[in-house]
């Protein structure tokens, strides 16, 4: 059985953390909602705009 690890973060720590998925992707947040939303990302690209999404649900955007 593998123990459970919790990573507890500030608001600052996920805010600088969606900022360098950001700049790793190589495109604007816009540019990711929309390849996204028509399916144009690679997998990379998907996988970063998936993080981000997962970073602002924690931050309540």
């Amino acid at each position: 059985m593998t123990a459970m690890v919790v990573d507890f973060k500030t608001h600052e720590d996920l805010l600088m953390e969606r900022e360098a998925l950001i700049q790793r992707s190589g495109m604007h947040l816009s540019e990711l909602i929309a390849g996204a939303e028509d399916y144009s990302l690679t997998v990379e690209q998907y996988a970063i705009f998936e993080a981000i999404a997962d970073i602002n649900y924690l931050l309540g955007e």
